[in-house]
C-alpha cells in the first residue's frame, strides 16, 4: 500500500476509510432493494428449465418448506423475481407427471407457481389508488417483457361482496394469470385484498376453478391402518401463518380436497370479511361459511353446536372443582376460561351417550372422505402441557378416527408438523364449540 499510493492519497483513505464504507453498505442496500441482487426466474420460465426442477430445500437460492406431499412454500422476500417483479411468498405445487412421461430421473413434476405480490395479511392496507396502479404497471410490465398480448380472463365468481379482476397471457412456455382481489364493505367503501402472480406448466389447469364436483375419489381417500386408525389421507395443506386465518385455510384445504385448488385462503378471508389478527369471531363463523357455500355452491350442515351453553358447563365445573377443594376459576368470563383439562373432560363428557352419537356423526363422514370443520376454543388444551384456554375460536379439520384407541384424528393449518395428530374422543367432545360439514351438491 505504502509503496503504490502516494502519501496525499494513502491520508486520504484513512481519514475517509468509514465513509467509503458505509457508501459500499448503502450500494449493497440498494441493490437488494431494487432488485439488483435478486435472482429472476424469467430465462428460466422461458427456456422450459424451470419446469424440469427437482424437489429440493432451495428455491432460487431460497430455503423451501414442505407443505405436504404435493406442496411447497419459499417465502422470498426480495431473493426471487419474475419479469423484475418482486415475490412474497411462494407456493410450487408438485404432481405425478401424465401417463406416458414419468422418467427414471423424476417421480413428479413441478406444474404450478403461485406467487404473492400483495396480500393485507402479510402486508398491511394499501388504498385503492395504489392498489390499481400497482396492478396495472405490472400488467404493463409483464406484456413487455414476455411481448405476448394480454386477455382478460374469467377468475373466481364475481359476488356483491368481493370482485376479481384477471389478466391472462398464454404461449408454448404456459400460462401466466395475473389475479387482483377487491372487497367490498357497505355500499361504496372499497378494501384490497389481494394480489398474485401464477404461473401454469399447462394452460388447460386454468379451469380448475370451481369448488369441484367430483365426488368419486372421496371415499378412495379413506385410509385404514393396522391399528385402527380410519382417516382421509392427503387433504393438502394451506399455512395460515402468523394471520387469523384458520377459517378461510381451513376452507381453502377441503375445497382443494374436492378438487379446487385455485380457491385459496385470501378469496375465502374477503368473502368472510376476516380480520388479519383476530380472525373470524364464533359469532360470524357460520354466517362466514355461509357465504362461502352460496357463493361456490356447496352445501353447508351444521353436525353439532354447543358453544351457546357453555356458561351452563362452566356453572357445573365450578360446583365440581368446589366439592373436590380445587381452586376456583381465576377467569370469570366464558369466552376466556382457564380450567383443569381433566375435570372439564369429566364435566363435558359426562353423557356417554351424546358422545357416542357425535362421534357416530363424525365417523358417517370420514367413512365417506368429507372432512369436518371443528370450531375449538384457541389453545391447545390436551395437545400440550399448557392446559389453559386463552380465549376465542379457532377452526381446525376433524380427519378420522380410531374406534380400538378412543381418539380422533385432527388437522391444522399451521403446517407440516400440524398435518395429523390425535386426541382423546372424551377431550375431544369437552374442546368442541362447533362442528360443520362442507361438501358437493
Amino acid at each position: 500500500m505504502n509503496f503504490f499510493l502516494p502519501v496525499h492519497l494513502r491520508d486520504f483513505v484513512k481519514r475517509n476509510l468509514r465513509a467509503l464504507f458505509e457508501v459500499l453498505l448503502a450500494t449493497l442496500y440498494l441493490c437488494s432493494s431494487c432488485g439488483w441482487c435478486a435472482a429472476d426466474m424469467f430465462s428460466d420460465w422461458q427456456s422450459g428449465k424451470v419446469w424440469k426442477a427437482n424437489r429440493s430445500h432451495y428455491w432460487y437460492g431460497s430455503r423451501s418448506v414442505d407443505l405436504d406431499s404435493s406442496s411447497q412454500r419459499v417465502w422470498a422476500g426480495n431473493g426471487i423475481m419474475f419479469c423484475s417483479l418482486k415475490l412474497g411468498e411462494i407456493l410450487l405445487q408438485w404432481r405425478k407427471p401424465h401417463e406416458g412421461e414419468e422418467t427414471e430421473a423424476s417421480k413428479e413434476e413441478l406444474y404450478k407457481i403461485e406467487c404473492s405480490l400483495y396480500n393485507r395479511g402479510d402486508d398491511g392496507d394499501m388504498n385503492e389508488q395504489q392498489f390499481r396502479m400497482l396492478f396495472e404497471s405490472y400488467q404493463e410490465r409483464i406484456t413487455k417483457c414476455i411481448n405476448i398480448k394480454k386477455t382478460k380472463s374469467v377468475g373466481p365468481k364475481n359476488t356483491e361482496k368481493l370482485k376479481t379482476e384477471v389478466w391472462k397471457w398464454e404461449s408454448p412456455q404456459g400460462c401466466i394469470l395475473l389475479i387482483a382481489g377487491i372487497s367490498v364493505l357497505g355500499h361504496k367503501y372499497e378494501r384490497m385484498e389481494y394480489m398474485r402472480l401464477v404461473l401454469l406448466r399447462d394452460r388447460r389447469d386454468i379451469r380448475n376453478a370451481g369448488a369441484g364436483r367430483r365426488t368419486s375419489h372421496l371415499r378412495e381417500s379413506v385410509t385404514h391402518e393396522e391399528d385402527g386408525t380410519v382417516w382421509i389421507k392427503g387433504i393438502p395443506m394451506v399455512d395460515q401463518g402468523s394471520k387469523g386465518y384458520c377459517v378461510p385455510a381451513s376452507v381453502a384445504r377441503i375445497f382443494a380436497h374436492y378438487g379446487a385448488t385455485n380457491v385459496d385462503m385470501h378469496t375465502l378471508a374477503a368473502i368472510c370479511n376476516t380480520a388479519t389478527s383476530g380472525g373470524t369471531s364464533l359469532h360470524s363463523m357460520r354466517a362466514a361459511l355461509k357465504k362461502i357455500s352460496w357463493h361456490f355452491g356447496v352445501t353447508l350442515t351444521t353436525v353439532a353446536e354447543y358453544w351457546q351453553k357453555r356458561g351452563k358447563h362452566l356453572e357445573k365445573y365450578d360446583r365440581k372443582i368446589k366439592n373436590e377443594n380445587m381452586p376456583p376459576r381465576r377467569q370469570k368470563d366464558p369466552w376466556f376460561v382457564e380450567v383443569d383439562p381433566q375435570v372439564w373432560s369429566d364435566v363435558r363428557a359426562s353423557n356417554q351417550m351424546e358422545v357416542q352419537n357425535w362421534l357416530l356423526k363424525i365417523r358417517s363422514y370420514i367413512d365417506r372422505g368429507i372432512p369436518l370443520l371443528w370450531s375449538v376454543p384457541a389453545s391447545e388444551m390436551y395437545c400440550h402441557k399448557n392446559p389453559s384456554i386463552r380465549g376465542g375460536p379457532h377452526m381446525r379439520l376433524i380427519i378420522g378416527y380410531n374406534q380400538k384407541k378412543g381418539t380422533i384424528i385432527f388437522s391444522d393449518s399451521w403446517g407440516k408438523f400440524a398435518t395429523r395428530r390425535e386426541m382423546k374422543v372424551n377431550n375431544a367432545f369437552a374442546n368442541t364449540d362447533c362442528l360443520y360439514v362442507l361438501r358437493p351438491r
